[in-house]
Formats: structure tokens, C-alpha cells, sequence
């Protein structure tokens, strides 16, 4: 799990747990929903105006209608469910019929946090994933996320073993315009409202509104300076927008607040490494592990943090002793390996990749590495059919593309590893060994 989004995954999950799906929203609301509103305080005008619009897909009984207002719901709640007109429920986009041509297009993770959300019977949800692919690879984060949200194990597997298609970055762009537009209006109302305005954040940062989603928690910030939740959610949105000397001094008022705050440690030593400052880095995580010995987070970033100092064992140390904690963690396996291949044991290094691809097919990374030591063992044919893999799951990967493209030129394919390393250095110019595999490549064919 990247440490970084620690603290958003609990927020998300907060959020989610509490909204009504965007597709939704024209979508009559069920019992539960109902009932949901007047849970979250919405049993006011707020909830009647949705209801009006909405409609209802059941007739409220008057033992319903005695818990709503024995739950606090208001009168003019009450009585909006009253007038309101049952309507037959619509299916949702997800598993819609119609068009057929969307319905068979692959599940992005915003569908899926809301088939998880909206009730759908696992089953039914395992069945949409097979049968439609994904348009996410299905990595650490996301996958906790849905388990937060309550998927089941054979949903999870479903995710891991499922056929990964290219993402589409208009149709996540569209929703998050759509989150934007919704939750802006509603902040309005409810300055106050932690899951509005963490809502409202996530669709900025999908677009790229850096500035926006600062100034969206300074805002916050100034309303309530003694709330570690709001230093902590500047600190995130400081740190996406590239100033690091900000996102610092804003986990340690967040930790001033509350020094025992694991999560903010963990940010903070996130932060300080990316500056530059590793032993600041390993210092945050040492402590958070003063505080509990088994946060397999911070054992993991501590064992990148002695790894970046060239600390191998101490980096291999911690790896295995968050494998001690959970066998099943494939990106401790994945980080392991590279340990491993570093230090010259390839044999080794080879069987943690496998492992942790048994684990989550889909990981990207794994794959990159794993046809790198292959590579090592100049087995070609095996390097070329790993970063392939990598590709397929990624078709944007850079570091795919340029390991195919070392792959092929070992193979005697000249030409198919130009393609390759062109393809790498259009995907990020600034990294230089990209640029001179290319010419040197290109040099080699025009002599």
C-alpha cells in the first residue's frame, strides 16, 4: 500500500459508505436509502428535496413512517414520503441493458465502489467483473479500499483475476466534473462537512486542480485551526501540488495535535524522504513502530527508506518481517525481490515475483521486475512475455516499454526495441536513460 494515501483511504471509505452513487441520482431510493438519509441527518428538507425528485420504489408503511420520526426525522421529511410517488426501480448502469454497447464496456473503480455501496449481492457483483473486465489495474490501495467497503473474499478474487482493459480517462474525468459540480453546491450549505469536502477534493485532484484542492483545506484550516483532520488533509493536498515544505509543517502541527498519530508519522516520514532527509524518514517510522510494533506500513516504508540508504539487509529484515505478519502481501513479496536481486540471489528474487503474482496477477510492477531477472538469467524469450504482460495491463507504462524494448534489442530485434524505446521516451522525455537507449539504438540501425 503506497503510505501517501493512508489517511484518504479511512476518509474515502467515509465518504462512500455515506453518498448516493452519481448514477444513481435519478434512480427512485429504496427503504434502506431512506433510512440512510435520516441516519446521516438528512431527515430534513435536504432528504425531502431528494425524495421529491427522486421518487420512491416502495409504499412507506405507518410502522416505517413511526421509526423515521422516532429517528428524527422532521415533519416535512415524513411528509414528502407520504406524497411521494412509488416508481418502478430502474437497473443500474453497471448492469444496465441498454445501450448494449455500454454495458459490456469494462468496470472502472468508480462503478465498482458503487455496486459495493448500493447493496449488490456479491454474487452479482463477481458476475458483472468476469463477465465485463476492469479498467483499473487492481493494485494494494484499491483493493483495500473495496475491502473497507465491505467486499467479500470472492469479489477480491474476482478483482485479481479479472481481464484488465485500458482505462478511459474522459469517462473519469466526467465523473469526477459531475462529484465536483454535486459536492461544491452541497459544501456551500455544510462548510463544515468533513465527507463533503473530502469528496469535493478527490474529484479536484482527478482533474489536476492542485490549487483548488489546497486552498479547499485552507479554507478549512482557518475555520477550525485546532483540527488535526483538516492540518492533516492540507498536508496531502500541499504535497500532490509539489510543495513539500508546506505538506511538512502541516504533519507537524497534525502531529502536534495528536502525537500519537500513526497514520501522520507515517505521512511525515513519506514526506521528509521525499526531500531527501532518509534519516528524518526512518526516525518517523521507527516511531510509529515504538507504537505498535506490527504496522506493517511503516515496516514497509522503513524497509524502503534503509534500502534507499543502501541498508539491504536491514531493508530485507523489515520485508520479511512484514511477511511474518501477513504471507499474503504481494507488494512485500514484490519489494523483497528486488532486495534479493540487488544483493545477486536471482533465484530467489525470481521466486518472491512469482509469489506475489500468484497472489494478485495484475501487479504491474511485478511483472516489469520479473522479466528483468529473467532477463538477468538471459532468458529473453520469458523477459519479453513479462514486460508484455506488464503492458497489456498498462498499455502507458514507460518502464514496460522500455524494458521490452532492452528485451527485444538482446533478442536481435533492432527495430521492435526502437519501437519500444521511442514509445518510453514520448512517455516521460525527462528521464535520460530513456533518450540514450533510443539513440543509441537508432545509431546502431543507421550505421
Amino acid at each position: 500500500m503506497k503510505s501517501e494515501n493512508i489517511l484518504r483511504l479511512t476518509l474515502l471509505a467515509l465518504v462512500l459508505a455515506s453518498a448516493v452513487p452519481l448514477w444513481a441520482q435519478q434512480k427512485p431510493l429504496t427503504q434502506e436509502q431512506v433510512r440512510g438519509l435520516v441516519r446521516n441527518q438528512l431527515g430534513d428538507e435536504t432528504g425531502a428535496r431528494a425524495i421529491r425528485e427522486r421518487g420512491i420504489n416502495f409504499v412507506p408503511t405507518g410502522d416505517f413512517l413511526d421509526a423515521l420520526k422516532n429517528a428524527g426525522a422532521r415533519e416535512v421529511f415524513i411528509k414528502a414520503l407520504q406524497e411521494a410517488k412509488a416508481r418502478t426501480p430502474v437497473p443500474t448502469p453497471a448492469i444496465a441493458a441498454a445501450p448494449a454497447a455500454a454495458a459490456n464496456l469494462p468496470l472502472d473503480e468508480f462503478q465498482v465502489f458503487d455496486l459495493l455501496i448500493s447493496n449488490v449481492a456479491p454474487a452479482r457483483i463477481t458476475m458483472i467483473i468476469r463477465q465485463r473486465g476492469i479498467a483499473f489495474p487492481p493494485d494494494a490501495l484499491l483493493l483495500d479500499d473495496f475491502q473497507t467497503l465491505g467486499a467479500q473474499p470472492k469479489v477480491l478474487s474476482a478483482l485479481r483475476a479479472a481481464k484488465v482493459y485500458p482505462a478511459d480517462p474522459d469517462a473519469l474525468k466526467s465523473h469526477a466534473q459531475l462529484v465536483e459540480e454535486d459536492y461544491s453546491a452541497r459544501l456551500k450549505k455544510d462548510p463544515n462537512n468533513k465527507v463533503v469536502r473530502f469528496a469535493l477534493s478527490e474529484a479536484l485532484e482527478t482533474q489536476g486542480k492542485f490549487d483548488e484542492d489546497v486552498a479547499l483545506f485552507r479554507a478549512f484550516v482557518a475555520m477550525n485551526p485546532q483540527d488535526n483532520w483538516g492540518h492533516a488533509s492540507l498536508a496531502f493536498a500541499l504535497g500532490k501540488k509539489g510543495d513539500s515544505d508546506g505538506e511538512i509543517a502541516e504533519e507537524r502541527e497534525a502531529l502536534r495535535l495528536d502525537p500519537d498519530n500513526e497514520t501522520a508519522h507515517i505521512n511525515l516520514g513519506h514526506a521528509l524522504g521525499n526531500k531527501g532527509d532518509r534519516d528524518g524518514a526512518i526516525e518517523e517510522y521507527r516511531e510509529v513502530l515504538r507504537l505498535n510494533p506490527n504496522n506493517e506500513t511503516a515496516h514497509i516504508n522503513l524497509g524502503n527508506a534503509l534500502g534507499n540508504k543502501g541498508d539491504r539487509d536491514g531493508a530485507i529484515a523489515e520485508y520479511r518481517e512484514v511477511l511474518r505478519l501477513d504471507p499474503n502481501n504481494a507488494s512485500a513479496h514484490v519489494s523483497l525481490g528486488v532486495e534479493l536481486g540487488i544483493k545477486g540471489y536471482w533465484d530467489s528474487e525470481i521466486a518472491e515475483y512469482r509469489e506475489a503474482l500468484r497472489l494478485n496477477p495484475n501487479l504491474v510492477n511485478a511483472h516489469i521486475d520479473l522479466g528483468i531477472a529473467l532477463g538477468n538469467k538471459r532468458d529473453w524469450d520469458g523477459d519479453i512475455a513479462e514486460q508484455r504482460e506488464a503492458l497489456r495491463l498498462d498499455p502507458n507504462n514507460c518502464y514496460a516499454h522500455n524494458g521490452l524494448g532492452c528485451a527485444l534489442e538482446k533478442k536481435g530485434d533492432l527495430r521492435g526495441a526502437i519501437e519500444e524505446y521511442r514509445a518510453a521516451y514520448m512517455l516521460d522525455p525527462k528521464i535520460a536513460q530513456f533518450k540514450q537507449n533510443y539513440e543509441q539504438a537508432l545509431a546502431q540501425v543507421n550505421k
